[in-house]
């Protein structure tokens, strides 16, 4: 039998009881599930969103099938635990740790964290069960989830049978790195399997042969042997640098939870851990001229070297979790993969880059689904390198996708991953059947964790230090009741201009960094402003086809890009990847039009595509662009070349337009994707030559230079590099003064209308900013 602690708990709570004076002690017991039981909900807390109340009927039947999946089995080694994984005879060790991650906010009505006690004792106490563990060297996140739960809870008592009772957080740590280290000298990561990552049918693995086997190095499928390398055909190991970036996330965890304990050695121990995966990962696996970290190939012998695997995937989101990037190269990568074309887009966070030659537009599972326990996953990473506010509106789509799937699509429950361009649930390997449905489990986190922490708002709730930072950025009324964080039960409720609070116990309720003291007693009111709210029109935004943008080919079509051929593409047309781009023999045809789905366009708006010419035998290659039957511009570019085009002061109206571009000097042309921006996203007017606050540069695109204005005199390195982040000129490297610098642009990239990004990078810092053309 495990301990009292983690088989039935009892917690003392003080707690405001209605008719009684002040408060009362009341013991709360663990709620053990038994048949035909009813969940209570008054033991939850409880949001309030007047914007959109679907969320929280969201938020509601998430709860009800978590519910449903907590079984009594005495012949597992924690008895009462919440069933996570798609297999009924299988229990899920990462899966188990991100329902931890949701049943935190309710420790006395779901036993998530418990649930961990059953790898623990199966894993490293050699205990058996009536399930199976599905794959013990699932990514090793025990520590997060266990960390962010005694955020919530400030279970110190858990914290210590962990980490000086049983060791088992340290032991997990170790066993996965001795099950899986590729350690050499040319770098430190880790083989893995498909299944054992979670990804199973990931495209990373793409230049494996059809044909292979995980099965342990010495044959058979035992745990206790060394794990399984990916191969490659020329013998060379996968590695995985997601299971890098949980170890170090991993190891921060437990410095986290050790210091939190006062457990000194073990603290200083995973201190010197994280400092030394975190150089790991940075010396390894960091490519700078794509901003990112690459998953690698290379011999294991001397003499071996690595190549970077490619395909971009929403794991590389684990290094920021991680914090292992320093702040610029943090904010360099966040700003890169936020692109709507990587993973910013109108569902964020798909399991793969839909521009990826592997990815699939109905999910395929792990070829581009959009899988709530990932975007939970990213939308903490971005958090904190300090985008907050994309954080909060990335979780919004999420939440929003779920919620919207959940009232359209039959049956109307919550699914394992979901399409990433339509309102329905993804598709399972082989592209036909539907994912599991019914699915809390992982996917809790998303109506319940994301809706609190970053729809609501509130980014920060920490029983310890008795302290709740909110980021208030809603208009309406919205907030949560019977917020439960260790002894401390609140109310908070933003509605007209004023917050009303009541608790049973005091505590620090910061609001946009504004802090407040809520004491025990009557109810506390007082005036908040929320943020200023962005304009609706998401920045940038791209519109899908048939809700605001079409898109048609004028004349024959070269090839097709759909299987419909000429009938056009029925997907997102931030979604085209380059395998379905149509050469059209005349031009392109786009309309913009306004609809009750999406927010009016702007007036005055800009618009960014990406077009490519070919066949012209002369360059440059010029194309006319006509906006609501009237000449707007010429463009140029280069033969064959995919170019940025920004145009500024685009003469939209409220109604429906016409954008065509024009075929002149070109054979054909093709396009995969337009951009409506809103104008005061594209920085300061005047002056146009310099980087401005927003962290764009206006440059002239005819005459080849570009002005920059240095703040300080310092060492200081000046680089171009395209939209993707290659690396394309350094224009400058050494001791510049403060002031006006003007350097001259390569031959190769003068006369080339397009947008570009420029990094400037000193002692203190690095700015990126977007080159565009100017008038």
């Amino acid at each position: 039998m495990r301990t009292a602690v983690h088989r039935l708990r009892h917690i003392r709570k003080s707690i405001a009881v209605p008719g009684l004076p002040g408060t009362a002690l009341v013991v709360v017991a663990l709620c053990l599930v038994a048949r035909g039981a009813e969940l209570d909900t008054s033991m939850l807390p409880a949001p309030v969103f007047a914007e959109e109340p679907g969320y929280v009927d969201l938020y509601w039947k998430a709860w009800e099938l978590a519910w449903e999946k907590i079984r009594e089995d005495e012949g597992m080694p924690q008895s009462t635990f919440l069933h996570s994984g798609r297999d009924p005879e299988k229990i899920s060790l990462w899966e188990s740790c991100f329902t931890a991650l949701f049943t935190k906010y309710a420790p006395d009505v779901f036993p998530g964290i418990q649930s961990l006690d059953n790898f623990y004792a199966m894993i490293h106490d050699g205990e058996d069960g009536t399930l199976r563990v599905e794959y013990p060297d699932n990514p090793p996140i025990l520590a997060w989830a266990e960390w962010e739960h005694f955020k919530l809870t400030g279970d110190t008592a858990r914290l210590k049978w962990l980490i000086q009772d049983n060791e088992y957080l340290q032991k997990h740590f170790e066993y996965f790195h001795n099950r899986h280290a590729v350690w050499d000298q040319w770098q430190k990561t880790y083989g893995w399997s498909p299944g054992a990552s979670g990804m199973i049918n990931t495209p990373r693995l793409r230049k494996m042969p059809e044909k292979h086997e995980d099965v342990c190095e010495g044959g058979g499928h035992d745990w206790t042997c060394r794990a399984p390398k990916t191969r490659y055909s020329d013998g060379t190991d996968f590695r995985w640098a997601d299971a890098t970036m949980q170890q170090c996330l991993a190891a921060r965890c437990i410095r986290e939870i050790a210091g939190a304990i006062e457990a000194t050695t073990v603290e200083e121990e995973y201190e010197g851990r994280y400092a030394e995966w975190a150089e790991a990962m940075n010396s390894g696996n960091y490519r700078w001229e794509t901003f990112d970290y690459w998953d690698t190939r290379g011999a294991l012998v001397d003499g071996g070297g690595t190549k970077p695997v490619k395909p971009r995937t929403v794991d590389r989101f684990w290094v920021l979790l991680s914090g292992a990037p320093d702040s610029a190269r943090g904010t360099e990568m966040t700003d890169f993969y936020l692109r709507p074309n990587l993973f910013g887009g109108p569902v964020p966070f798909q399991a793969v880059n839909l521009a990826d030659i592997d990815a699939d537009f109905d999910g395929r599972l792990w070829r581009g689904s959009m899988f709530p326990a990932m975007a939970y996953m990213a939308v903490k990473g971005i958090a904190k390198y300090g985008f907050e506010e994309r954080a909060d509106e990335l979780a919004h789509r999420v939440v929003e996708h779920m919620y919207r799937t959940f009232e359209q699509f039959e049956p109307h429950t919550i699914w394992e991953a979901y399409s990433p361009t339509q309102r329905k649930p993804a598709t399972d390997t082989n592209g036909v059947d539907l994912v599991k449905g019914d699915y809390c489990g992982w996917s809790g986190v998303g109506p319940i964790s994301l809706f609190i922490e970053h729809v609501l708002g509130f980014h920060s709730i920490n029983a310890t230090s008795r302290r709740v930072e909110w980021r208030l950025h809603h208009a309406g009324k919205h907030g949560i009741k019977r917020l439960s964080f260790g002894p401390v039960v609140t109310d908070i409720v933003f509605e007209e201009g004023m917050v009303s609070a009541t608790t049973n116990e005091s505590y620090t309720l910061a609001i946009n960094g504004e802090e407040h003291e809520i004491t025990a007693g009557e109810p506390v009111s007082f005036a908040a402003e929320p943020l200023s709210v962005r304009d609706s029109l998401p920045r940038p935004v791209r519109l899908p086809l048939g809700k605001g943008v079409r898109v048609e080919a004028e004349g024959e079509l070269d090839y097709p890009i759909s299987k419909e051929e000429s009938e056009g593409y029925a997907g997102y047309l931030c979604h085209i990847p380059w395998r379905f781009i149509c050469g059209c023999s005349q031009g392109w045809k786009i309309w913009v039009d306004n609809n009750s789905e999406l927010p009016p366009v702007p007036r005055g708006s800009a618009l960014l595509m990406r077009l490519a010419y070919g066949g012209a035998e002369t360059n440059p290659v010029r194309a006319n662009l006509v906006i609501n039957g009237e000449k707007f511009t010429t463009l140029e570019g280069t033969n064959t070349d995919w170019m940025y085009v920004l145009l500024r002061d685009v003469p939209l109206t409220e109604e429906s337009n016409t954008v065509v571009v024009e075929k002149t000097t070109v054979n054909y042309m093709s396009i995969d994707f337009v951009e409506v921006l809103r104008e005061e996203d594209l920085g300061a007017r005047e002056p146009k030559r310099q980087i401005v606050p927003t962290g764009r540069v206006l440059m002239p695109g005819v005459n080849g230079t570009l002005v920059l204005s240095i703040a300080e005199s310092g060492p200081a390195a000046v680089d171009l590099l395209d939209v993707s982040g290659r690396h394309l000129a350094r224009l400058a490297a050494g001791y510049l003064r403060a002031g006006t610098h003007r350097f001259v642009l390569p031959d190769k990239l003068r006369n080339v209308h397009g947008v570009h990004i420029v990094r400037v990078q000193t002692a203190r810092s690095t700015r990126t900013g977007m080159l565009v053309p100017g008038k």
